[in-house]
């Protein structure tokens, strides 16, 4: 850790960032890190088996996430939830009533793709295995229930600030799902290895949870407490359902607007062609290396952020969160730069077809600006959230996704003809926008408040 320090701090220069942040951000800065690992392996061993399968996958892709928007803002609750607790009794109560949602909202996402995942995929485009992807799909959505109770867990950890704990679990996971997946994509060259993979890094985080935390002992409490008192334990654990569901009512429209959009936004990509479809996941992965780390500091600003507003100190998680905003900022800038010149090599880990690789890297010819103001825009939001403003970014994200990402990205894709590089150009434009409007909002309760950075 003090070399990280004295990194940060040569980066820097200043004597306003907060070392214990930094410390306390680093595992899950690394465990967001990590998510990309299976990912990038299974666009590697896609893109060089062929591009039309990667393209396949990436539609499969697009459709899922358009649903997992369920059971994963489900997730933000538990963790926003569990950030409040002011004690163990609380903290069990929060544990139990995220499980129950996280399995509610995978059965109705299960139900949703199996109704409608094959016309979603038929609408993205017809120039893709359209069986292939319906089938990844479904299979993937079999395996919800799963996921979604070892997420929740995973996220209330996160809630209790045991990064270092969900770290571990990560590490594993991530090393189980990228060399599961890629074995038996190579061997099978089937879609269907991924969802084998991830039963088997669930099962393996689930293991992690075991030997590593508490998680297990409150389980075993709130077992107990059913078989003991049933009547008693859970009305108390339906009331903190409400309570939740409530909360994650807003969380959900938001990152359903923008999942919408996004969905609308693969449309457009899907108008470009095959070649471009599969540009796109690539300049995606190559794009990931750098903002997936950020996820890490913007959960720390979520974390950090309900403690703090529980007891009603916002002003001293505003002046953490413009130290955070210092780190996300100098980092992401440098970051961009480098992925800038580097980005056709990396893209050429990601697929053999020339073609594939010269339109991703393309694409990310806008990288310099758009990774920074992505990245901020993580913190941001993350931030307004834990200050209770679910409302308020549900709004400006249905604005920005839908008139800046979806009408001026089709705009320049396609009437004026830019192609991917046009997609891109909007995203980013979009990011700028976010970006703005939320340090304006963040920086009038800075001045309510007498903060200054």
């Amino acid at each position: 850790m003090k070399f990280i320090k004295n990194i940060i701090g040569k980066i820097s220069a200043t004597p306003n960032i907060d070392y214990s942040i930094i410390s306390m951000a680093f595992p899950a800065i690394l465990e967001n890190a990590l998510h990309s690992l299976p990912i990038f392996a299974i666009t590697a061993t896609l893109g060089h088996i062929n591009s039309s399968l990667l393209a396949t996958y990436s539609v499969g892709q697009s459709v899922l996430f358009l649903f997992m928007v369920l059971f994963m803002t489900g997730n933000i609750t538990i963790m926003s939830f569990t950030s409040r607790s002011v004690d163990e009794e609380e903290e069990k109560t929060t544990l139990a009533s995220g499980i129950m949602l996280a399995i509610i909202l995978s059965i109705v996402s299960i139900v949703l793709i199996w109704l409608f995942s094959k016309k979603l995929i038929l609408f993205i485009s017809t120039e893709i295995d359209t069986n292939k992807a319906h089938l990844y799909v479904i299979a993937m959505a079999l395996t919800s229930p799963l996921f979604s109770i070892v997420f929740s867990i995973h996220y209330w950890l996160y809630g209790r600030r045991m990064f270092s704990k969900a770290f571990f679990a990560s590490v594993v996971d991530s090393m189980v799902m990228a060399i599961v997946a890629s074995i038996l994509l190579c061997k099978t060259t089937s879609l269907l290895s991924i969802p084998i993979a991830t039963i088997f890094a669930s099962f393996a985080r689930l293991t992690v949870f075991y030997f590593t935390s508490d998680t297990f002992k409150f389980l075993k409490a709130i077992k107990q407490d059913l078989v003991s008192s049933l009547s008693q334990s859970l009305p108390q654990y339906i009331q903190k359902l409400k309570s939740m569901l409530n909360f994650w009512l807003f969380t959900f429209l938001e990152r359903a607007a923008l999942r919408g959009a996004y969905f609308i936004f693969n449309k457009i990509v899907g108008m470009l062609g095959a070649t471009a479809i599969a540009a796109q996941q690539v300049a995606i992965q190559v794009e990931s290396l750098m903002y997936m780390p950020y996820f890490g500091i913007a959960l720390v600003a979520n974390s950090v952020a309900g403690k703090i507003a529980k007891g009603n100190q916002k002003k001293r998680f505003l002046s953490i969160y413009s130290r955070l905003m210092k780190l996300a900022s100098i980092t992401s800038v440098m970051g961009g730069i480098i992925l800038f010149f580097v980005r056709h090599t990396i893209a050429a880990l990601f697929s053999s077809d020339p073609q594939v690789i010269a339109l991703a890297a393309q694409a990310l010819i806008v990288i310099p600006i758009e990774l920074p103001t992505m990245c901020m825009t993580f913190v941001l939001s993350n931030s307004l959230r834990a200050l209770n403003r679910p409302k308020l970014l549900m709004l400006i994200s249905t604005a920005t996704s839908w008139g800046v990402r979806v009408c001026l990205g089709y705009t320049l894709a396609i009437i004026l003809k830019f192609g991917l590089l046009g997609v891109w150009i909007a995203t980013t434009i979009e990011w700028s926008i976010k970006v703005t409007v939320y340090s304006f909002i963040l920086n009038r309760m800075l001045k309510s408040l007498n903060v200054t950075k």
